[in-house]
């Protein structure tokens, strides 16, 4: 009997094909779920990490320090305003001295900078009630008097997927609430999420 040759036949390539489409048909649409989970969480727990710090080095401090929107956010003098980046800076320029310039809510020449961060980016968007969070030496959320409008007390991350139910039963978006004590965390329920999108001002974040 003459010796069956190597390699595949066709019927058995093409039941490689099948099999091989039928994982990627369920594996492809699972793994961008996670990817766009991960990132979601990354955006959040970045903002989380950022306010955590401001709060803790106020305290160490004993100096207002802020953490606000930036158009700019990783320009070598940023701005405080309209943008998705943040910075995180000591409202305090470190001379000793009180100025017109400290603990204004604006971050003015001599003034560091702890953090800078650009926007998530991608197909995440944020709203937030507030343009900035600000620090006193307490620990506590205050609002600067040279700013019109209070600190932010809820920061709303939303993608293409809205407040829908996501692994765990949890929504795919987030919201990190911000506490009177300056207390932080991020919240993932769907009612806290669908309260923190009807509370903030021209958020979009519906429930499918």
């Amino acid at each position: 009997m003459s010796p069956r040759p190597d390699g595949f036949t066709l019927w058995e390539l093409m039941m490689a094909l099948v099999l091989a489409g039928i994982v990627l048909g369920i594996g492809v649409p699972s793994f961008m779920e996670f990817q766009r989970s991960n990132a979601m969480t990354t955006a959040a727990n970045d903002l989380l990490s950022a306010v955590l710090a401001a709060r803790s080095e106020a305290v160490k401090r004993q100096a207002p320090v802020m953490l606000c929107a930036s158009p700019n956010p990783t320009a070598p003098a940023p701005d405080c305003g309209a943008g998705g980046g943040f910075i995180v800076f000591i409202d305090d320029d470190g001379d000793g001295m009180a100025g017109p310039t400290d603990g204004n809510g604006t971050h003015d020449d001599g003034e560091p900078l702890l953090l800078q961060r650009p926007p998530s980016g991608g197909a995440i968007r944020v709203w937030s009630d507030g343009r900035y969070v600000a620090f006193d030496a307490n620990g506590l959320p205050y609002q600067p008097a040279a700013q019109p409008e209070p600190p932010a007390s809820s920061y709303l991350y939303c993608d293409d997927r809205g407040n829908r139910a996501a692994a765990g039963g949890l929504s795919a978006a987030r919201v990190v609430v911000i506490e009177p004590t300056g207390r932080a965390q991020v919240r993932q329920e769907i009612a806290q999420i669908e309260a923190a999108a009807d509370t903030i001002a021209g958020a979009v974040c519906p429930s499918s």
